[in-house]
């Protein structure tokens, strides 16, 4: 604290605090650099003076903080702060590289099954000859698929990963085991991963209506799983719960707890920003995912639970107690932030290495003219996009729960409920087969269905408004018998077509009421309105179908502004995408509350 009155100036450092009701008043300055205080709350009202190594937490309400409570942290800066900053962002380095290249080895070996399946000689002369039908190929993925589901379950998705993390930083046992040294072998379990991978790449290998984009995140998050026991013992703090050979009661310290929870879910988030900058080349897509959908599913509060009966070195006190713990933002400090851009930089750069600089969407020059005039009919497709996620969204809860047996006429349910659990992916990939015989664009075979939208390729209205039903369908199907695959390449193309088919009937709507779909100025030197292309549209769908999928309109943007490379397509994409989201949760809160 500044003080003219002082001889010796010693620094102070200030944070809130919420550790009591004490309430202490500034009294006066010390020549020495001391400050004496007033005790408010004590009986005897004598002066303390404060400011030696003696005294650690001082409350303080003076005229200089009026409205808070501060608490005065002396000593030296932590010694372990900067080692500890310095080997986090190794991790988060570790994390990207790892994550980088298996991101791009799961997408070349989802290419070399689609080869062997769809493209090679030997597929060839099968088909030709009639041994092998197409609309059977998504059959044998899921065969692939139960055969695998019988060998064990699969890891969890990113919100059962943030779960199964918290649940174990959480236990009495890794506190510990001195931080996280079980915990790939405890939740993560040996195999898990890599047998839902070769899940992911038999259904998409084999055509199946889902994308590799959520099964690439899975794999940074795998990344980030392994390097949580990485951290060296010096720099954990293992007292936040005693060990057995503790016969002391003590305390349990939450604060240690809640710091381990954090650094877990920071390593999550820099695992799935890796894996989203990998798959799509977009590195500052995979930052705003992790701030966006991955924050999203990191729950704020937590319980403490109550320690076993009996337990050696915890109070009785404890027993019967449960903390709650408030988790901060991804954003709360700059070291998070840094350790998720390194993430993602380095596996986009990695995963440049093995796939090339191409970027998943092609799409060829175009031009907006007049965003500001064109302005409302964005707002308008992106009203319309977040209707159809509202429907994608509902078919595919329909379609789990009609795949289970749960809804539907009784004989409807009777035929799928006796279905066993690991032959429903085979169930699924006849079903998508038998659509994708009648439009083969639905099944996956990368953005080829798309990028020919982005290349301003003239479809008919009727083609896309079947594609898009057809695709709903089919991912929603996919999606609910278990084959593996994510549904944000299919967020795209529901997208995109859903834009290419908007374009179509403003022409046809144009061209019926006689209005010209570029309007010059009084002195024709700029036009007034000029109606831009299908890519422009499609672009603009599929990032506002993507948004309102996954709440996330920041990262929908930039991931279509970085795959285009063009700024004037940004604002249309950010208001497109804003009223999506919106439109997108009234609809789906009326629902859940009808």
């Amino acid at each position: 604290l500044p003080s003219s009155h002082s001889s010796t100036h010693r620094k102070y450092i200030l944070q809130p605090s919420n550790s009591g009701p004490k309430i202490r008043t500034l009294s006066k300055y010390d020549t020495d650099g001391r400050i004496s205080i007033t005790s408010l709350d004590e009986k005897d009202d004598k002066e303390t003076a404060v400011g030696s190594e003696k005294d650690k937490d001082v409350v303080w309400n003076t005229s200089l903080f009026p409205a808070k409570d501060f608490t005065v942290l002396q000593g030296p800066y932590p010694k372990k702060k900067f080692q500890t900053q310095i080997y986090f962002q190794t991790l988060a380095a570790l994390i990207g590289v790892f994550s980088g290249i298996s991101v791009a080895e799961f997408k070349l070996s989802i290419e070399e099954v689609r080869q062997l399946t769809y493209g090679g000689e030997l597929a060839k002369d099968l088909y030709f000859m009639g041994v092998i039908p197409y609309f059977l190929v998504p059959v044998i993925g899921g065969c692939l698929v139960s055969l695998l589901s019988l060998s064990g379950d699969f890891s969890p998705g990113l919100r059962g990963a943030v779960n199964e993390v918290d649940e174990y930083s959480l236990s009495y046992d890794s506190a510990r085991a001195l931080g996280n040294e079980d915990i790939c072998s405890t939740n993560l379990g040996t195999f898990r991963p890599l047998r839902k991978a070769l899940a992911a790449i038999a259904t998409l290998g084999t055509g199946n209506s889902l994308g590799p984009e959520g099964p690439g995140v899975e794999i940074g998050i795998v990344a980030s799983r392994l390097t949580m026991n990485m951290w060296p013992p010096d720099l954990l703090d293992s007292n936040a719960i005693p060990s057995d050979n503790s016969g002391d009661e003590v305390e349990i310290d939450e604060d240690k707890i809640a710091e381990r929870i954090s650094r877990n879910r920071l390593l999550l988030a820099c695992g799935a920003a890796a894996g989203v900058s990998s798959g799509f080349n977009s590195p500052v897509s995979g930052v705003f995912f992790a701030l966006e959908v991955v924050q999203a599913n990191l729950p704020n509060r937590l319980s403490i639970p109550s320690p076993p009966t009996g337990t050696q070195g915890i109070s009785s006190d404890d027993i019967v107690s449960k903390v709650e713990i408030q988790q901060q933002s991804l954003v709360s400090n700059s070291g998070s932030i840094n350790a998720i851009l390194i993430s993602s930089v380095l596996a986009a750069l990695v995963a440049r290495i093995f796939l090339g600089d191409e970027l998943a969407l092609q799409v060829i020059t175009y031009e907006i003219e007049t965003p500001l005039a064109e302005l409302p009919i964005y707002l308008f497709l992106g009203l319309i996009c977040g209707c159809v996620s509202v429907v994608f969204s509902q078919t595919a809860k329909i379609s789990r729960s009609l795949l289970g047996g749960k809804v539907g006429p009784q004989p409807v349910k009777d035929a799928f409920g006796s279905i066993p659990l690991p032959l429903l992916p085979i169930v699924g990939g006849f079903i998508c087969g038998g659509v994708g015989y009648f439009y083969p664009q639905v099944l996956f075979f990368g953005y080829e269905t798309l990028n020919s939208l982005l290349e301003n390729t003239n479809l008919s209205t009727e083609l896309l408004l079947s594609l898009l039903f057809a695709k709903i369908f089919t991912t929603a199907i996919s999606a609910g018998s278990g084959l593996v695959g994510g549904t944000l390449a299919p967020s795209l193309f529901l997208g995109g077509v859903t834009g290419a088919a908007f374009h179509n009937v403003l022409c046809s709507l144009f061209l019926n009421f006689n209005i010209p779909q570029a309007i010059p100025n009084a002195d024709s030197t700029q036009v007034l309105f000029n109606l831009a292309g299908v890519p422009v549209y499609s672009i603009i769908g599929a990032a506002s179908v993507l948004a309102s999928l996954f709440d996330a309109p920041l990262t929908a943007s930039l991931l279509l502004f970085e795959e285009t490379r063009n700024y004037d397509i940004l604002l249309p994409l950010l208001a497109s995408t804003g009223i999506a989201t919106l439109s997108s949760d009234i609809i789906e809160n009326k629902i859940e509350n009808r």
